[in-house]
């Protein structure tokens, strides 16, 4: 369970869907969180319009997870729309 302002996942194991962006080790990687509602803030960024268009990144909840949180594979992000994704994390950082 997060605590603060961290967004809980739902169900009894609070999951909540990310987006890999870096394996740092076999034990954890950096991820962003998803989700599935649209907002018309900066911080979020639909990720793939054309296979994925109601899934949106959080771009102001990116953390290091432990890789033992990772419960199930949903889809592949191909790798123009990746770093497409990338490259809105490195601009809402630089505000």
């Amino acid at each position: 369970m997060n605590i603060g302002i961290e967004s809980n996942g739902k169900g009894k194991e609070f999951a909540r869907p990310v987006l890999i962006l870096k394996k740092h080790n076999r034990y954890s990687c950096l991820v962003v969180s998803l989700t599935t509602k649209a907002h018309q803030k900066l911080s979020y960024y639909q990720i793939d319009k054309k296979n994925h268009p109601d899934v949106y990144a959080n771009l102001s909840q990116i953390r290091v997870m432990d890789s033992k949180r990772l419960i199930s594979k949903m889809f592949f992000l191909g790798q123009e729309n990746f770093i497409i994704v990338k490259n809105q994390i490195r601009k809402f950082n630089s505000l």
